[in-house]
């Protein structure tokens, strides 16, 4: 996977695309410092110290502070990278049940994981007041796992 520019060929009055490989891994992403131990594919907020934790939607700071997924589990006192928009999370992790939901929109639920339960009050603990953040949209890899292209923003609140 990586990132394409498209080219016009006067010669041949056709337009080309030209490949970047592996180029997506480095777009999109930072370097966080963690307030707490957070696992992979976890939604990342900007805390009031400057530094990550994890998002919690119920909370209007931590939903506005969103900023992406940590791409490997990261221990508190530690530095990891944050994948943000653009980038993508390869593999996504069983423990979301995400597997072959192709195209499916992933939002972040009330318990700070990632979900594809499309947000409403009284539905998985969501609740009135309740930030609704999109995540991305699963998207198939080179292997057939399942990656999630990340496309962050909040779109409501309930």
């Amino acid at each position: 996977m990586g990132l394409f520019s498209f080219i016009y060929d006067n010669s041949n009055n056709k337009t080309k695309a030209v490949a970047y490989p592996g180029l997506v891994d480095y777009v999109g992403s930072t370097a966080v410092f963690f307030d707490a131990d957070l696992t992979k594919g976890k939604p990342v907020s900007i805390v009031a110290s400057g530094n990550g934790d994890a998002t919690d939607i119920g909370l209007e700071a931590s939903s506005y502070g969103f900023i992406g997924l940590v791409k490997t589990s990261v221990s508190s006192g530690n530095t990891a990278e944050v994948l943000t928009v653009g980038s993508i999370l390869r593999d996504v992790p069983s423990e979301y049940s995400m597997t072959g939901q192709f195209g499916k929109p992933v939002f972040i639920s009330p318990t700070g994981t990632l979900t594809l339960t499309i947000p409403a009050i009284g539905v998985s603990g969501f609740q009135e007041g309740d930030y609704v953040i999109y995540v991305g949209s699963l998207i198939k890899g080179s292997s057939g796992e399942t990656n999630l292209l990340i496309n962050p923003r909040i779109q409501y609140i309930l």
